[in-house]
């Protein structure tokens, strides 16, 4: 069982604020997840049982306590959003603090796929 404060609890929150800020509520998420499904850049074969396959599987995914990176960036290409930043501040000791930033383009052809690692 994932920990309430391991890394993917803090991606999961995030996710939930992420999902708030920009006011989409789970009309909107299934209307976008329902787009993001039938592009076929994704991967997900058009018929009725895969559709609804991938649809269930990624709302259980998406609603976990602690989530992946993996499923972190899809919820993200979900919102069609293709870059992200990642900015972390950090406290020191002698209260200094640093700001460590990251761009990340997710890029049209992200891929999807059953990868043979999934980090948290």
């Amino acid at each position: 069982m994932a920990s309430r404060n391991g890394p993917g609890s803090i991606l999961s929150q995030l996710l939930r604020v992420i999902l708030k800020d920009l006011e989409i509520n789970n009309t909107r998420f299934v209307a976008l997840l329902l787009a993001f499904i039938s592009d076929p850049k994704n991967g997900i074969p058009h018929n009725k049982r895969d559709i609804s396959s991938a649809r269930s599987n990624i709302i259980h995914e998406i609603n976990k306590e602690s989530i992946s990176w993996k499923v972190f960036i899809k919820a993200l290409r979900i919102l069609n959003r293709s870059q992200f930043t990642i900015t972390i501040k950090i406290k020191h000791e002698d209260d200094l603090y640093t700001e460590h930033s990251l761009d990340v383009n997710l890029g049209p052809s992200y891929n999807y796929g059953n990868d043979e690692q999934e980090d948290e």
